[in-house]
C-alpha cells in the first residue's frame, strides 16, 4: 500500500502483486488516488484474464446454469520449503491474504458485490505470527449459498464448482496454473449429463499485462480495473 500510494502520487501507472493492500481502507485509498491522478490500478489476480475462467464468467453471465444456486471454491497448499513472505507477518503475510483471496475474488466477480457475510473463521494457531487457514460462508441478495475455503500446509486443491437450477460446472486449477495447461470445464445439464469444455494453453499473466497496458492507453477501460 505504502509503495502503491507512491507511484500513484508520482503520476506513474499502477501494477501491483496480490493483496494490494491489507486493509479496505487501504484499498479504498489506492482506488482513489488512482481516479484523482487519472492512473490505471491493477491488482495481480491473474487467474482473471485466464479463458478457463472467462469461459465460466460468461457461463454464469448468460444463464447457461440458470439462477445460481451455490457457489463452491477451495484453494489450499502444502508445506513449502522456501514460503518466502507468507509467514512473514509484517509483509502481508497469512492464508487470508495470500490465498482467501482468489475465491474471494472469484465469488465477487461471478457473482456481483452484494454478499453478505453469514459465518467465517481465519484461525492463527497458538504461537504462530500470521493465520494459516479459514473459511467463509455467504450469501446473495437472492438467497445462493457462497462457501469459500483455503489453508496453507494440507493437500493442495485449487477449484471452483457452480450450481445453478438447470445446469452445474466444476473446474479444477482454477487460480493457478502452467502456461502449456489445457484446462477443462466439466458441466452437467439438468438431467445429470456431462460434457467438457475444453480450453486452449494460455498464459494469464501475459494476459493480464495485456489488460493493464490497454488500460494504460485507454482511460475507458481503467474503471473496470479498479473495480
Amino acid at each position: 500500500h505504502t509503495h502503491g500510494a507512491m507511484v500513484l502520487r508520482a503520476g506513474k501507472h499502477l501494477w501491483c502483486e496480490k493483496a494490494i493492500a491489507a486493509t479496505l481502507s487501504q484499498a479504498q485509498e489506492l482506488v482513489q488516488l488512482s481516479r484523482e491522478h487519472d492512473r490505471t490500478l491493477c491488482e495481480a489476480l491473474m487467474y482473471l484474464y485466464h479463458p478457463q475462467f472467462t469461459t465460466i464468467r460468461q457461463m454464469v453471465a448468460d444463464g447457461s446454469l440458470g439462477n445460481v444456486l451455490s457457489l463452491r471454491s477451495q484453494f489450499g497448499i502444502p508445506r513449502l520449503e522456501q514460503p518466502g513472505f507468507r509467514f512473514e507477518r509484517d509483509l502481508g503475510g497469512g492464508a487470508l491474504l495470500d490465498l482467501a483471496i482468489y475465491p474471494v475474488s472469484a465469488a465477487l466477480t461471478l457473482l456481483g458485490p452484494d454478499l453478505r457475510l453469514m459465518q467465517s473463521s481465519v484461525v492463527q494457531p497458538v504461537g504462530a505470527d500470521i493465520d494459516t487457514h479459514g473459511f467463509a460462508l455467504l450469501s446473495t441478495n437472492t438467497g445462493a449459498g457462497v462457501y469459500l475455503e483455503w489453508g496453507y500446509e494440507r493437500a493442495y486443491k485449487n477449484e471452483i464448482s457452480i450450481w445453478g437450477e438447470t445446469g452445474s460446472l466444476h473446474s479444477d486449477l482454477i487460480f493457478s496454473k502452467a502456461t502449456d495447461y489445457a484446462p477443462d470445464v466439466s458441466t452437467r445439464d439438468k438431467q445429470g449429463k456431462v460434457e467438457h469444455v475444453e480450453i486452449e494453453p494460455a498464459d494469464s499473466f501475459s494476459l493480464m499485462f495485456l489488460a493493464f497496458s490497454e488500460a494504460v492507453r485507454d482511460p475507458s477501460r481503467r474503471d473496470v480495473l479498479r473495480e
